[in-house]
Parts: structure tokens; C-alpha cells; sequence
């Protein structure tokens, strides 16, 4: 047996010592001993990537769930935005955590602990399903896919995209690997075909498709509205000259707005408004120096550009949680 000794199962858990294989087969046994929802926590993505692969290939229960939170690839108040697959991945893990409760593994950086998220009913209730046979007012689903943040393109290719033309529609979800063409009879879904962006081709048939928001935040006219107002009474900045302030006023996503995640949504949420209460965190490395480190990098960024008078930012509280508070 693997699982370290003489330890309470229903409490969280400091395994530092084990290495490689040896991690991923004690989250295994421990895991069949107790087979609610367990969160494994690291200190770094590549080794939460490696753990997630190393958990799977050990595990005995085909019905495991492990599932991968990633964080953002940007720095605090970088001015750049995070890779669309980083957002894509961390959509999908959103949307499948608000379900899961049971017989699944997380594994994510420590990191995530302090970052505020969007709330589970802007995830839940911006996921749509389109069904085989299902009734498709294309107008409206337009209306709903640019409502979410899908950028309509002259071809899809990445994910967060879609094209109407005619009566077909091709859409890339978010949180996935394939991009799908839907044809309409009339205004009835009379096919889903998988295709490949690169050639155009179809590859497969399916008869469902789950949509989940494009980004962690909303960016339809009552967004950005509550985004114009907020910056108005948050920051003292010349809105007329203001380039973030025209570029959202215009519908346009400047490049890093997701460090303005708190501007866009009435109210937030952290990872353990999503995970059930009876969740055990797996402490792989010393978490505490992790997200002290983290903690101080980001005041350190803050202190560097809080003086921007035309990229005005968000106080560290107003974007991450305390690290004594996650602890």
C-alpha cells in the first residue's frame, strides 16, 4: 500500500514525499477508499498536466473522472490575454465541476485556490445543448452565440467561433477538440457533422452538442454597460481618450480584459463555491510558500502598474483571494 499511514480519510491530505508513479497509484487507493470528489493541488502546470496523465494510466475504476483546471498561461496584469485552448480548457472544467460531486479527481496548480471566477449560474446558464431534430431559430441562436462571446468569422477555425451561411452553421465550441457544421431543414436541425477546420471536410456524425461560454465573462450589452459604468466610478481616467473604455463602449475585446473580470459580473465566485464541502484536498507540495510566492509576485505587478493613467487595474482583492484565506 502506497497511502501514507495512520491518516484520518476524511481529512485533507500532505503527501510530500511521494514522487512519480508512486503519487498518481496512492491517489488511486485513496481514492477507493474514499470515493467522493478528491482535489489534488501542485505547484506548477507541468506537473499537474504529467499527475493528471499518471492518475488515468493507474487507475482500476474505468468510470474515474479526472479532470484538469488549468491556470491562466499570462502573468498578473499582464496586458496580453491567456491562450484561447488555456480558456477553452478552463470553460469546459467550469461547466463540469458545477455537476460532478462524486467519483472524479481534480488536479490543478495551487495557484487557482486564489483566483476569483465567474459564478456557477453565468456557467450553467449560458450552456446551451443543440440536439439532433431539435427546433433552431437561427436568428436567436445567433443572438445567443454573440451573447456568450463567439466571434462570428468568415471560417471557423479555433475554438469560440461560428459562420452562419445560409442554412447551415459551423461552430467551434469551447472546452473542445471539434468543430461542427449544423444543417437546417427549414427550422429543424437536420444533421451535426464534425469537420476538419483545416480542410473543411466532414470526419464524423454526432446528434448533440453542448455550448458553453466562449470567456470567463459576459460580453453582451448589459456587460458592457456594467463595465462602462464601473469604470467611470472606480477609476479617475478620460473616458473620451481611454482606449479600454472605447474599446468595450465599441464591442471590441481589448487584448488582457480578462484582468477586468470583476468589471463585467455583478458578483464572483472561487473554486470552493464549485466543489461540495466533503471534497479531501491532496497536498502534493508545501502549498502554503506556493501561493505566498504567487501572492507576492502579484502585489509586486500591482505595485508596478497601478500608476498606468491609461491602463488604469483592479486592486488584488478585487481579483484574487488572500492566500491566509485559502488555507
Amino acid at each position: 500500500m502506497l497511502i501514507p499511514q495512520a491518516i484520518n480519510h476524511s481529512e485533507n491530505q500532505n503527501w510530500l514525499n511521494l514522487k512519480g508513479l508512486g503519487l498518481a497509484m496512492a491517489i488511486n487507493e485513496f481514492h477507493a477508499i474514499h470515493p467522493g470528489l478528491l482535489v489534488i493541488l501542485t505547484d506548477s502546470v507541468h506537473h499537474s498536466r504529467v499527475l493528471e496523465q499518471e492518475i488515468s494510466l493507474c487507475a482500476k475504476d474505468d468510470a474515474l473522472e479526472v479532470l484538469h483546471f488549468p491556470i491562466w498561461d499570462t502573468l498578473p496584469y499582464d496586458v496580453f490575454s491567456p491562450n484561447s485552448d488555456i480558456v477553452s480548457e478552463r470553460m469546459k472544467f467550469l461547466a463540469q465541476i458545477s455537476s460532478v460531486k462524486q467519483n472524479a479527481v481534480v488536479v490543478m496548480p495551487a495557484q487557482n485556490l486564489m483566483q476569483k471566477l465567474p459564478n456557477k449560474d453565468f456557467i450553467i446558464g449560458r450552456s446551451l445543448n443543440l440536439t439532433l431534430g431539435d427546433i433552431f431559430d437561427l436568428h436567436r441562436w445567433r443572438s445567443l452565440f454573440e451573447k456568450n462571446g463567439y466571434i462570428h468569422v468568415n471560417e471557423v477555425r479555433e475554438a469560440g467561433e461560428f459562420v452562419v451561411r445560409g442554412g447551415i452553421l459551423d461552430l467551434f465550441p469551447m472546452g473542445g477538440h471539434q468543430a461542427f457544421r449544423i444543417e437546417l431543414f427549414d427550422d429543424e436541425i437536420e444533421s451535426i457533422r464534425i469537420f476538419d477546420t483545416e480542410t473543411q471536410l466532414t470526419i464524423n456524425e454526432t446528434d448533440l452538442i453542448q455550448v458553453m461560454p466562449a470567456n470567463e465573462f459576459p460580453f453582451d450589452d448589459a456587460a458592457r454597460e456594467l463595465f462602462l459604468s464601473r469604470f467611470r466610478e472606480w477609476f479617475e481616467a478620460d473616458t473620451r481618450k481611454n482606449t479600454l473604455y472605447q474599446d468595450v463602449r465599441k464591442s471590441i475585446k481589448f487584448s488582457g480584459i480578462e484582468q477586468y473580470l470583476p468589471m463585467f459580473h455583478q458578483q464572483l465566485a472561487d473554486i470552493f463555491d464549485y466543489l461540495p464541502k466533503e471534497a479531501v484536498f491532496i497536498h502534493c507540495q508545501q502549498t502554503a510558500p506556493v501561493l505566498h510566492t504567487w501572492e507576492k509576485q502579484i502585489n509586486a505587478r500591482y505595485d508596478e502598474r497601478r500608476h498606468d493613467i491609461q491602463r488604469p487595474i483592479l486592486a488584488p482583492n478585487e481579483i484574487y483571494i488572500n492566500a491566509e484565506n485559502t488555507l
